[in-house]
């Protein structure tokens, strides 16, 4: 149980390729000997136990990372989870896992298209910087990053009701205005949405359920910023009309 793997929920990899969250351009690489690992004082005291075992182990750590594109520093904290491992040569065993609860500044779990308003953005920002610690409060922001995207499209706040009164919409009824127009992304919205309910009346998501809400928005964003399935269908298009590479 000697060695020692960086293994966040979504990655099982020695280390991710996170992104810097100042430069955007740079990935973070691990400082060599920043790794400080403490066991926690309920745990040490498990230890007079008479049935205790080392898989009773309970440990946190402390890690910096820097980017190799502008040297930003990142802090990550987090705790030590004991996971399966396997290779060729010792077979099945467990190995200790580090599972990171917060980081400052915080890696982006999605890429912001740089068209999208920097209201929609922070919000963003925000959710990435949650995710770790709390997948429910990453999907409170993700719905704020909606409500703020729907202001960017116009999409208003108030509607009248049948007897000519103003009202306040809710995030719904703003979605399927915007649906109206773009039915697709709208789709995508509402399954967002959806999921940020759930984080706003329970702690029940899961960080494999926020990756779904941030994959979800991020193809909402793109299309919308980027609009790349109609560059996509285009470049189809002038291929096919080419029958081999288009000309730039």
């Amino acid at each position: 149980m000697n060695r020692l793997h960086f293994t966040p929920p979504f990655c099982p990899s020695a280390l991710p390729s996170w992104g810097c969250p100042h430069c955007s351009d740079g990935a973070l690489a691990l400082v060599k000997k920043s790794l400080r690992v403490e066991e926690t004082s309920e745990s040490k005291k498990d230890r007079s136990h008479p049935d205790w075992d080392p898989e009773w182990i309970r440990q946190r750590f402390s890690i910096l990372l820097r980017c190799g594109q502008c040297h930003e520093p990142v802090f990550a904290v987090g705790n030590v989870r004991l996971k399966e491992d396997h290779d060729d040569v010792h077979g099945w065993s467990l190995a200790d896992a580090l599972v990171p609860t917060f980081f400052e500044p915080a890696p982006p779990v999605i890429r912001i298209p740089p068209a999208c308003p920097k209201e929609v953005g922070a919000e963003v920002t925000g959710a990435s910087a949650l995710y770790w610690s709390s997948p429910s409060s990453a999907a409170n922001r993700i719905r704020a990053a909606i409500e703020r995207l729907m202001d960017d499209r116009g999409i208003s706040r108030k509607g009248k009701t049948k007897n000519g009164k103003f009202v306040d919409l809710t995030l719904h009824a703003r979605i399927e205005r915007f649906a109206t127009k773009n039915q697709e992304v709208g789709q995508t919205l509402l399954a967002i949405k959806w999921l940020g309910n759930t984080g706003s009346h329970s702690m029940d998501l899961t960080a494999d359920d926020m990756l779904d809400a941030f994959e979800l928005l991020l193809h909402a964003l793109e299309e919308i910023y980027e609009s790349k399935s109609f560059r996509l269908k285009k470049l189809a298009s002038s291929i096919i009309k080419k029958k081999g590479p288009v000309t730039k």
